[in-house]
């Protein structure tokens, strides 16, 4: 599994994932340590490769040095470049800030450097491994993970939830959920009402907002989490906690850029240098 910059050529990136930008001498501010790109799609923590382009390289600088960019909040066209991606990713204009000088020749390029980029060859298209993570043709893809619990909204517990005259609905007091939240059902249920075949604890799925937008939720359905829709009565519960939950686990992202190209050398096979399976 080729990740660009490792195996495979920059030009047979995308050239949509490797935007390159210029600039010139005037357009670099070494007070600052700024530069003036005009309207770019530069985002803070972008990995680019600088080239001096005519000229001389600024000082400090030397074809083929990498960076990471940081936007200067409340600039279209501005940026510093930072030694770190933790650095760009602060952002605060002085910790691992790359110092620039006013000497550098015209047309100097920064262009970018895709890090979740990888090309699947024909062999690897076919891995059972590779297809559970949804890489599932060859060609380039974008693939990333992130943790389930990335994406878990900490509300209050819903300890007053009233089963609505609905099937699977809701209401509570105002709330900071969203779809997709999970929500752990405990205690002993008393009162009126009932949801489908509750057991103590059960854990629900967040399927849909019905009333109310975060953080201030008021109404939401369930499912089970295998995605089964819940069949509740009407009433008014007694005993019963509902708390949400985080969902643990790795969650894969993967988009298909392009097609397999049918020349070069990462076509066919698998490479020798390259993972046989995406890691993560």
């Amino acid at each position: 599994m080729a990740l660009w910059g490792l195996t495979d050529a920059l030009a047979s990136v995308p050239t949509w994932e490797t935007v390159t930008e210029s600039f010139v001498n005037a357009k670099v501010d070494a007070t600052n340590d700024e530069i003036d790109l005009g309207a770019h799609s530069f985002e803070t923590g972008d990995k680019v490769i600088y080239q001096s382009g005519t000229g001389a390289a600024g000082t400090g600088f030397t074809d083929g040095n990498t960076f990471f960019v940081g936007r200067l909040a409340g600039s279209t066209s501005e940026i510093q470049l930072y030694t770190t991606l933790a650095n760009a990713t602060t952002n605060d204009g002085t910790t691992g800030l790359k110092a620039l000088t006013a000497d550098f020749g015209d047309t100097s390029t920064l262009q970018s450097i895709p890090q979740d980029i990888y090309y699947v060859d024909t062999t690897e298209a076919v891995i059972e491994a590779n297809i559970d993570k949804g890489l599932r043709s060859p060609g380039w893809w974008k693939f990333s993970t992130s943790d389930a619990a990335e994406t878990f909204t900490a509300g209050t517990a819903l300890t007053t939830v009233v089963i609505a005259n609905t099937t699977g609905g809701f209401t509570c007091a105002a709330t900071d959920i969203k779809i997709g939240d999970r929500l752990v059902v405990s205690g002993t249920f008393g009162g009126t009402g009932s949801i489908g075949s509750y057991a103590d604890p059960t854990t629900y799925s967040v399927s849909a907002i019905t009333a109310g937008t975060a953080p201030a939720v008021t109404g939401f359905t369930l499912t089970t989490t295998a995605g089964a829709a819940l069949t509740t009565v009407a009433g008014t519960p007694t005993g019963v906690t509902y708390t949400p939950s985080i969902d643990t686990g790795v969650r894969y992202h993967a988009e298909h850029l392009c097609a397999i190209k049918t020349t070069g050398t990462n076509d066919t096979g698998v490479d020798g240098s390259d993972d046989t399976i995406v890691e993560g």
